[in-house]
Formats: structure tokens, C-alpha cells, sequence
């Protein structure tokens, strides 16, 4: 009786050995579960890998500035180039001085040797004034003060540059008096003065006529003298 009790006792003992066995394996498992880390995908600067390139390349920010300081730089020297130099503006305050005075007698006399003379086979030296002086050059008088309203009556402003259109050259038609050849020839020889002293504004015309009377001024004029100048030929 005693050893089947005893027998007994050591089947229950085995048995809950191997049930404590089993459960303890099971937890083991479960705590090492749940202590693992979980595994994270390394970033692309732990791999070594570069992030990909644009397809567009960056402009520096230098290079963009610099190129705006041009593009100012430019629009800035174009409106200097274009403005007028008020300093230098010939206006109705300029009087003529004798050596402006000088030039204009000059422009007047190889405009007349060049226009005239020459055409018509006229030596200077025989030359008379008393063909342009015979009605008072008024001719000439009122072509100077028809400029002003000629170039007022324009959209292209006040001042007056080189070679300005809207200063025509005086021409004649064919089978005109002498009279009207020669003024042609003086107007376009004070046209040629003139060009020497743009820009000037429209009032330095009145200028021009503050100077000796036109008569009394081309009378002065020398053709035999200055068509034997070294600077006219």
C-alpha cells in the first residue's frame, strides 16, 4: 500500500515538473519577443547613397543678382545717352559772339560759292551781293522766322539736333531769278551754321535774328577770299 502511494506522489511530482517546464520555455520565448528592437530602414545618409539630382540646375543666387545690376546698369546708360545736356544746350540766352558770327558769315559764303558760283560758271570775284541785297533779304528773313513754328508744330520736342529734318534744305525751281537761287544759298548756308551748334533749343533762333541785319552782314563776306582758302577747298 505504502509504495503505491509513494508511486502515486512521484507520477504527480513528474507531471508538474513537466507542466512548469513547458510554461517557462513559453515565457522565455514572449520576453524575447517583445525585448527585440524593431529593425528601421537606413536613411540615405547612414547608406551612403546621394539624394537624387533635379533635372533643372540651381542658379546662384550671385550670378541672378549681378546679372539684374546689368540689366539696371544698361536701362540707366541708354536714358543717360539720351538725355539732353543742359549745359551744353545752345538756347535763346546764347547771343552770337564774333567768332560764332564768323562761322555763320563763313557757312553762308561757301554755301553761295558751292550753290551758286559754281552751277552758273560765276567766278566769286565777280560776284555782287546786290542780287540777294536788291529786296531787302526778306526772303531769307522769313524763312529763319518760320523755323520756330515748324519745329513747335512737331511731336519730337523743342531742341533741335544734327542734320533735323524738319529743317528742310532750301531748293529752287527750275527757271528762278537769281535772287531766289542765292537766298536759297543763305538760308541753307546759316542751315549749315546751325548744324555746327546742335542740339540748341528752338529759342536760339532768336538769336539769329539779333544779329546785324542780314544785308549788312553777307556784304562782309569776302567769296574771292574764301574761295582761295585752304579750308574751303
Amino acid at each position: 500500500m505504502k509504495k503505491r502511494l509513494t508511486a502515486i506522489l512521484l507520477t504527480l511530482c513528474l507531471a508538474f515538473s513537466l507542466a512548469a517546464c513547458s510554461s517557462g520555455e513559453s515565457g522565455g520565448q514572449t520576453a524575447q519577443a517583445q525585448e527585440a528592437p524593431q529593425t528601421q530602414e537606413p536613411s540615405s545618409a547612414q547608406s551612403g547613397e546621394l539624394p537624387p539630382k533635379s533635372s533643372e540646375p540651381s542658379q546662384p543666387a550671385e550670378s541672378s543678382a549681378a546679372e539684374e545690376s546689368s540689366a539696371a546698369a544698361d536701362a540707366s546708360e541708354s536714358e543717360t545717352s539720351d538725355a539732353i545736356d543742359e549745359e551744353n544746350l545752345k538756347t535763346y540766352r546764347d547771343d552770337l559772339t564774333e567768332e560764332d558770327i564768323q562761322a555763320l558769315k563763313d557757312a553762308i559764303g561757301r554755301a553761295v560759292i558751292s550753290e551758286y558760283c559754281e552751277p552758273n560758271n560765276i567766278d566769286p570775284a565777280d560776284f555782287s551781293w546786290d542780287v540777294f541785297t536788291s529786296n531787302g533779304g526778306y526772303k531769307y528773313v522769313m524763312w529763319l522766322e518760320d523755323l520756330p513754328g515748324k519745329i513747335r508744330e512737331s511731336d519730337e520736342g523743342p531742341v533741335v539736333w544734327v542734320d533735323d529734318e524738319r529743317i528742310e534744305r532750301v531748293t529752287v525751281e527750275d527757271g528762278a531769278d537769281d535772287n531766289a537761287k542765292v537766298t536759297a544759298a543763305v538760308c541753307n548756308g546759316a542751315l549749315d551754321y546751325l548744324n555746327t551748334q546742335a542740339p540748341y533749343n528752338v529759342g536760339y533762333l532768336m538769336s539769329m535774328t539779333r544779329i546785324p541785319h542780314i544785308c549788312d552782314l553777307v556784304e562782309t563776306i569776302d567769296l574771292t577770299a574764301l574761295s582761295e582758302s585752304a579750308d574751303f577747298e
